[in-house]
């Protein structure tokens, strides 16, 4: 049996990316709307686009109004010295 304290972690950086997502949720909804035509053809119907507007639109807002959110956490075992190369600054989002 395995002991616990090898299975420990240590928060090495917390990152928040909510209005990061939403600016890419934005940015993919454009991209889907401009090429609606080439999505028609390759058979996708009205339903699909229906379901992939709101999809879309719903979670950039969803995010931008903090309903939602995201984060990207770095762990490492405890007993792991090495140091990261980059370690930017804790950025989590209140």
């Amino acid at each position: 049996m395995r002991k616990l304290y090898l299975l420990a972690l240590a928060l090495l950086v917390a990152l928040g990316a909510r209005m990061h997502y939403a600016e890419t949720l934005h940015e993919w909804h454009g991209r889907f709307l401009g090429e609606l035509s080439a999505v028609r053809r390759r058979g996708f119907d009205e339903r699909f686009f229906r379901m992939w507007d709101h999809y879309l639109a719903y979670c950039e807002g969803a995010f931008r109004e903090r309903y939602i959110s995201n984060v990207q956490l770095v762990l490492s075992k405890v007993s792991n010295s090495k140091r990261l190369i980059h370690e930017p600054d804790m950025e989590l989002e209140h």
